[in-house]
Protein backbone atom coordinates (compact mmCIF):
# COMPACT_ATOMS: atom_id res chain seq x y z
CA UNK A 1 0.00 0.00 0.00
CA UNK A 2 1.35 3.42 -0.93
CA UNK A 3 0.03 5.10 2.22
CA UNK A 4 1.46 2.44 4.50
CA UNK A 5 4.51 0.97 2.73
CA UNK A 6 5.68 -0.92 5.82
CA UNK A 7 2.52 -2.08 7.64
CA UNK A 8 2.97 -2.32 11.39
CA UNK A 9 0.04 -4.27 12.80
CA UNK A 10 1.20 -3.87 16.40
CA UNK A 11 1.30 -0.07 16.09
CA UNK A 12 -2.02 -0.04 14.25
CA UNK A 13 -3.63 -2.15 16.99
CA UNK A 14 -2.24 0.07 19.73
CA UNK A 15 -3.55 3.21 18.01
CA UNK A 16 -7.02 1.72 17.51
CA UNK A 17 -7.24 0.50 21.12
CA UNK A 18 -6.11 3.91 22.40
CA UNK A 19 -8.67 5.63 20.19
CA UNK A 20 -11.52 3.56 21.68
CA UNK A 21 -10.27 3.36 25.27
CA UNK A 22 -11.03 6.24 27.58
CA UNK A 23 -8.60 6.26 30.46
CA UNK A 24 -10.33 9.04 32.41
CA UNK A 25 -11.85 8.31 35.82
CA UNK A 26 -15.40 8.07 34.48
CA UNK A 27 -14.53 5.95 31.47
CA UNK A 28 -16.57 8.27 29.25
CA UNK A 29 -15.24 10.54 26.50
CA UNK A 30 -13.41 12.90 28.77
CA UNK A 31 -15.83 14.76 30.90
CA UNK A 32 -17.37 16.35 27.81
CA UNK A 33 -20.55 14.28 28.05
CA UNK A 34 -21.75 16.51 30.88
CA UNK A 35 -22.00 19.34 28.35
CA UNK A 36 -24.53 17.50 26.15
CA UNK A 37 -27.75 19.48 26.31
CA UNK A 38 -29.83 17.62 23.72
CA UNK A 39 -32.30 14.99 24.82
CA UNK A 40 -30.37 11.74 24.57
CA UNK A 41 -31.55 8.15 24.34
CA UNK A 42 -29.05 5.57 25.59
CA UNK A 43 -29.79 2.01 24.47
CA UNK A 44 -28.21 -1.10 25.92
CA UNK A 45 -28.90 -4.79 25.52
CA UNK A 46 -29.57 -6.57 28.80
CA UNK A 47 -26.98 -9.20 27.84
CA UNK A 48 -24.39 -6.74 26.49
CA UNK A 49 -20.94 -8.09 27.31
CA UNK A 50 -19.10 -4.97 26.11
CA UNK A 51 -20.87 -2.19 28.01
CA UNK A 52 -21.95 -2.65 31.61
CA UNK A 53 -25.25 -1.41 32.95
CA UNK A 54 -23.37 0.39 35.72
CA UNK A 55 -21.33 2.30 33.15
CA UNK A 56 -24.43 3.50 31.33
CA UNK A 57 -26.22 4.40 34.56
CA UNK A 58 -23.23 6.62 35.32
CA UNK A 59 -23.36 8.05 31.78
CA UNK A 60 -27.08 8.79 32.21
CA UNK A 61 -26.30 10.73 35.39
CA UNK A 62 -23.80 12.87 33.47
CA UNK A 63 -26.15 13.74 30.57
CA UNK A 64 -28.87 16.00 31.94
CA UNK A 65 -31.74 15.15 29.58
CA UNK A 66 -31.08 11.47 29.02
CA UNK A 67 -33.14 8.31 29.10
CA UNK A 68 -31.60 4.85 29.51
CA UNK A 69 -33.35 1.81 28.08
CA UNK A 70 -31.99 -1.64 28.92
CA UNK A 71 -33.43 -3.88 26.17
CA UNK A 72 -34.32 -7.40 27.38
CA UNK A 73 -33.09 -10.47 25.47
CA UNK A 74 -30.52 -8.43 23.52
CA UNK A 75 -26.75 -8.25 23.50
CA UNK A 76 -24.57 -5.44 22.20
CA UNK A 77 -26.53 -5.05 18.93
CA UNK A 78 -29.97 -4.22 20.26
CA UNK A 79 -31.73 -3.40 16.99
CA UNK A 80 -30.91 -6.58 15.04
CA UNK A 81 -31.66 -8.71 18.09
CA UNK A 82 -34.85 -6.97 19.28
CA UNK A 83 -36.09 -4.72 16.46
CA UNK A 84 -39.70 -4.37 17.63
CA UNK A 85 -38.81 -3.44 21.20
CA UNK A 86 -36.06 -1.10 20.01
CA UNK A 87 -38.35 0.64 17.51
CA UNK A 88 -41.05 1.06 20.13
CA UNK A 89 -38.62 2.67 22.57
CA UNK A 90 -37.20 4.98 19.91
CA UNK A 91 -40.70 6.04 18.80
CA UNK A 92 -41.72 6.75 22.39
CA UNK A 93 -38.56 8.78 22.90
CA UNK A 94 -39.05 10.81 19.72
CA UNK A 95 -42.75 11.42 20.27
CA UNK A 96 -42.30 12.51 23.88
Amino acid sequence: FALNPEPDFEQFTELVVNMWTDKTESGHPGENVQHIEAETLILRGEDDFLVSLESLVELKKRIKKSLLANIPFAGHQVYPEQPQITESIIKQFLCG
